[in-house]
C-alpha cells in the first residue's frame, strides 16, 4: 500500500509538471523530464530497499546511510552533466527542471523519515 501511495504521489507531481511545462511556459522539454523521473523514482526505489537492508543488519553504522545518498548524488550529477551537454536549450533550464522534482522527492522522504523515527520511538 506505501508503495502505490508513493507511486501516485510522484505520478501527480510528474503530469503536474509536464502540464506547467508545456502550457505555461511553453517548453518542449518532455523527454527530459520524463528522463528525469524515472531517474527520481526508480533511484527511490532502490534506495529504500537498500535501507531496509541497512536497517535490518545487527549493526547498524551510518557511513552506510551516508553511501547510499553519496551514490545517488554521483547519479544525480552524472545524469545532469550528460544531459545538459547534448541538448542544445539553454542548461540552466534543464538544471531548474531537474531540481523542481529533486527538492519535492526530497522533502517527502526526509517526512517520511521523520514519521519513521517518531513512531520507532513512540513503540
Amino acid at each position: 500500500m506505501k508503495q502505490s501511495e508513493s507511486f501516485l504521489f510522484y505520478t501527480t507531481v510528474f503530469l503536474i509538471h509536464i502540464f506547467c511545462s508545456s502550457k505555461f511556459f511553453g517548453l518542449d522539454i518532455t523527454d527530459f523530464i520524463i528522463k528525469t523521473y524515472f531517474l527520481l523514482y526508480s533511484l527511490h526505489i532502490i534506495s529504500s530497499i537498500s535501507m531496509f537492508f541497512i536497517n535490518k543488519l545487527q549493526k547498524t553504522n551510518p557511513f552506510l546511510f551516508l553511501a547510499v545518498n553519496f551514490i545517488k548524488i554521483i547519479i544525480y550529477t552524472t545524469f545532469l552533466v550528460l544531459s545538459t551537454k547534448k541538448n542544445s536549450l539553454d542548461s540552466i533550464v534543464y538544471i531548474a527542471h531537474f531540481f523542481i522534482p529533486y527538492f519535492i522527492f526530497l522533502a517527502k522522504e526526509l517526512f517520511e523519515n521523520k514519521k519513521k523515527i517518531k513512531t520507532k520511538n513512540n513503540d
